[in-house]
Parts: C-alpha cells; structure tokens; sequence
C-alpha cells in the first residue's frame, strides 16, 4: 500500500471528497467488475484510483478555465463595444471652445482638483485610443492563444494507459477502460456529455502519435512503479510519476531510475483507503 501522507494534503482531502462518489458511480452502473478484473491483473487499486483522480481533476480544471476564458472574452467583447462609445463622446468634449476652460477649471477646484489636472481630459483620447488598440489586439489573438476549446488533459489519460498497460502487463485491453474513465469525471462534476467511449480511445490514439516519445517515457515510468510496488515500495503513484519525470529531463536517466526509486522514499505510516464492493 502506498504512503498517501507523501500527496499533497489539498490533493488527498480533494481525493477523499470524490473516492466514495466514484465508487457509488461504478457500482450504480456496473462497472464493478471491470475494477476486479484490472486488480486481479496486476493493479493495484490505489494507485489506479489516483490515476482516474487526476483524469478527474486535470478535466475539471480545464473545463473551468473554458468558461474562465469564455467569460474574459465575453466582457472584453462588451469593453470594446462601450469604449467605442466612450471614445466617441470624448471627442465632442474635446470640441468644447478654449473660451470655457477658465470655466472647467473653477469646476475642478471646487471639487479639490487642481488646475493642472484639466490635462487629464485634454490627453484622454490618447490612453483611451491606446486602451482600444491594446484590447482590439488581446481579440485578435483569441484563437491563437485563449481559444475556449481548450484540449483536455490528454497527458492524465495517457498514464492511466500506461499504468494498466504496464501493470497488466497487457492481459487487458485498453477498449475497456473508457467507462471507468467516464465514471470518474462524473462523479467529480463534469458533464457526462463531455466524454464517450469512443472519443477517449479516439483522443488516447491521436495522443500516442503525436506524443510517442513521452508516452513511452511514461510506459517506461509505470513499469518501475510496478517494480517499485513489487518489492515493497511505498511511494504514491503521483509523486513517484512526478519525481521520474522531473529526473527524466537530466543526462542519464535511464541508467539511474532503478536505483533512484529506493532512495527518494520516506518512512511514515500508509493511510487507508476504499475498495469496490
């Protein structure tokens, strides 16, 4: 069993809230099974439920940025629009004739602004005309840099592929997990319509051909996990994934991973955890 205390505690106490969500989610629609089957294959449950957390964690998150980025553009669309008019209106104030500017500037100092600040109205078209360039500008780039389809959190699935695929050592097919992916989302919040079957093996293909170096370097990480696992090792699934990504970016790597694994861990007690029914 893994040493869950090594996680982030915003990260476990996130866990704890969706573990028995998901679990009551599988049973409701028959999934149960499919978790006995990739457990009696070789994984093991923690870890797999981590995997299916994150999925779970990294699609919500970016489904809160869409609508964070589809809000942004929404109100900088309507900032346009009344700047516009604003910028319009200013102009006719700058046409008002020199004779009254004794005028204004009592005005101002009656309102504790000094005589010098009337120059603030004067230069006004000229931040008001940058402000609309620079915004016209963040509009233009909407579909380069903020577009509200984000791509899901491909890199979350592509582990859990890893995972089973390494942890099974391929005696189940990845045809299968879908719907204990889709069951994981849910029972965190996301919208069932969101995810089907066929498009998270669709999107897990695309990735691995767009992807295959890192895709491998995540098999290659998944199989030291179960190694790990094997001879007693206690490191969560996310943290060890982390620390081996991290080590994966320096010179010799490869050579050095088998070793480094047994180092990196520290002793404190396992928590426990749930079990499909």
């Amino acid at each position: 069993m893994s040493d869950e205390t090594m996680i982030d505690p915003k990260d476990r106490a996130n866990f704890a809230g969706w573990e028995p969500k998901f679990l009551r989610k599988v049973e409701g629609n028959g999934h149960v099974s499919l978790l006995r089957e990739l457990e009696s294959a070789g994984c093991d449950l923690r870890d797999l439920y981590w995997c299916l957390f994150w999925i779970a964690q990294s699609t919500d998150d970016c489904e809160r940025m869409n609508q964070e980025v589809t809000e942004f553009f929404a109100t900088l669309d309507g900032l346009i629009v009344n700047l516009t008019r604003v910028i319009n209106l200013d102009r006719k104030l700058q046409n008002i004739p020199l004779r009254h500017a004794r005028q204004i500037d009592i005005l101002l100092d009656l309102h504790k602004f000094g005589a010098g600040d009337r120059g603030v109205i004067l230069c006004s078209p000229i931040y008001l005309d940058k402000l609309l360039e620079l915004l016209k500008a963040l509009a233009r780039g909407r579909p380069e840099a903020f577009s509200p389809k984000l791509p899901f959190p491909q890199d979350s699935e592509a582990l859990l592929f890893a995972y089973v695929n390494e942890a099974t050592k391929r005696r189940v097919a990845q045809e299968k997990l879908p719907p204990v992916i889709i069951d994981s989302c849910v029972a965190f919040g996301v919208k069932k319509g969101k995810f089907t079957d066929f498009s998270v093996l669709k999107r897990h293909s695309r990735y691995k051909q767009a992807n295959a170096s890192e895709y491998a370097m995540f098999k290659r990480i998944m199989g030291e996990l179960v190694a790990h696992r094997k001879s007693g090792g206690t490191i969560p699934l996310l943290p060890f994934f982390f620390s081996q990504v991290e080590r994966a970016k320096q010179p010799g790597w490869d050579k050095r991973m088998s070793s480094s694994i047994h180092t990196s861990e520290t002793a404190s007690p396992p928590s426990g955890g749930g079990s499909p029914s």
